[in-house]
């Protein structure tokens, strides 16, 4: 009897783990979409949209391992698709819970203070900058959240980036203005919004 209930606590564990480790799995994959170029400028709308159709297509994916963990949803029924979102959700804060907090506040972002010509602000420290065709920095503010701005023209304060490495940048506070700018994406096949950098402010 008691190697029966060995057993049977190490085949339970075991479901568990799985159970978990798929859905860690998932929600891994959607971290890394969620900070890929092909959501990151997105409004908080448009990403909301983009990651529920993603986390369907990791369901479809993982279908049988989940069937097996006790895992079986009907897409069709709302209720149902939202509660493994709330799942799948629960476990990115794992990987990418700053992320998290942008597109939470997603909404916000996009009632951002604006002056008379449209520009808008975003106050924070370089972290990378890349890019191959067109460069992108990507700026995280105190709160967590981070911001990738296209460097698509010249602007007030461009000549630092230029003259300096981006080594010597990375950890500069900033203030940046910039502008929703509509760009078209061969990728998506279809427009999205970029934010175009019309100034730097370097605050250090």
């Amino acid at each position: 009897m008691k190697h029966i209930i060995i057993l049977l606590i190490l085949i339970t564990s075991f479901n568990v783990k799985a159970q978990e480790t798929t859905l860690d799995l998932i929600a891994q994959a959607t971290c890394d979409y969620l900070q890929s170029d092909e959501v990151v400028n997105l409004s908080g709308s448009q990403r909301t949209t983009k990651l529920g159709i993603f986390i369907i297509k990791q369901y479809n994916k993982h279908k049988e391992a989940l069937i097996l963990e006790g895992i079986e949803l009907d897409f069709s029924n709302k209720d149902e698709a939202r509660a493994f979102g709330e799942k799948v959700g629960m476990n990115m804060v794992k990987f990418c819970a700053d992320e998290l907090v942008a597109l939470a506040s997603g909404d916000e972002e996009d009632v951002e203070i604006a002056s008379v010509n449209n520009n808008q602000y975003f106050v924070g420290e370089v972290i990378a900058i890349n890019g191959t065709e067109f460069s992108f920095i990507q700026i995280k503010a105190s709160n967590g959240i981070t911001q990738k701005f296209l460097w698509l023209s010249n602007f007030i304060g461009s000549e630092r980036l230029i003259s300096e490495t981006s080594e010597a940048i990375v950890g500069t506070k900033v203030n940046v203005t910039y502008k929703n700018t509509e760009c078209y994406s061969p990728k998506l096949k279809e427009y999205i919004i970029r934010k175009e950098i019309v100034e730097i402010e370097y605050l250090d």
